[in-house]
């Protein structure tokens, strides 16, 4: 992505140049690594844009999560925040919740491996999953979960599940030459998961 003040498809305002090359450097770099001058010099700004709009290094990684976490959590939060009528619109709510968030945390994937190794207490976070618990809830109460199922457990359980493709994407890469950045083996991914999720993997009797 070029970060050239003068490229057209650059903002011409410096708080949204500044936002963008910022989230650039710390997802490539690293939040220590990165500095304020890096920041400015990319952005074509002078250091005093950044205390103006942001106070300071901090505030301005602290502005970049925040609109990580809305990017990241947008649609699934909105699909599962959907009211749930039947077994079968659950199901599909559930496969699309699961498609979505793992298109969104692959696509910010460097971003995403930093905040979670910097800030774990993201509160966008902390909302996600009560909204998936309560989404969970709500399929106990149509009779699809089962109702021994503790809906944070299970919450938990899928969260590993995405978070673990994500952040290990490389090393999975290497050791099994699949990866979740392939399209087809994404699908397939998820077809898979959803499925043990929904059914488990005991033949019922």
């Amino acid at each position: 992505m070029s970060t050239n003040p003068k490229d057209n498809n650059v903002s011409a305002n410096p708080r949204d140049r500044l936002l963008s090359v910022a989230t650039e450097l710390f997802a490539r770099n690293g939040y220590a690594a990165t500095t304020i001058r890096d920041i400015c010099d990319q952005a074509g700004t002078g250091i005093n844009m950044v205390h103006h709009y942001f106070g300071n290094k901090e505030g301005i990684y602290k502005e970049v999560v925040d609109q990580f976490s809305t990017d990241v959590f947008r649609v699934p939060a909105r699909i599962i925040s959907q009211p749930v009528a039947n077994a079968d619109a659950f199901k599909v709510l559930f496969r699309l919740y699961v498609t979505e968030t793992l298109e969104a945390m692959l696509e910010h994937r460097q971003l995403y491996a930093l905040v979670t190794r910097t800030q774990p207490d993201v509160p966008a976070f902390d909302q996600q999953a009560s909204q998936f618990i309560k989404f969970v809830e709500r399929g106990q109460e149509l009779g699809v979960v089962d109702p021994e199922i503790e809906p944070a457990l299970l919450t938990g359980l899928v969260v590993d599940r995405l978070m673990n493709q994500v952040l290990y994407v490389d090393w999975i890469k290497s050791a099994h030459d699949v990866s979740v950045e392939d399209p087809e083996y994404r699908e397939n991914w998820v077809r898979a998961n959803v499925h043990i999720l929904l059914h488990g993997m005991l033949v019922r009797d």
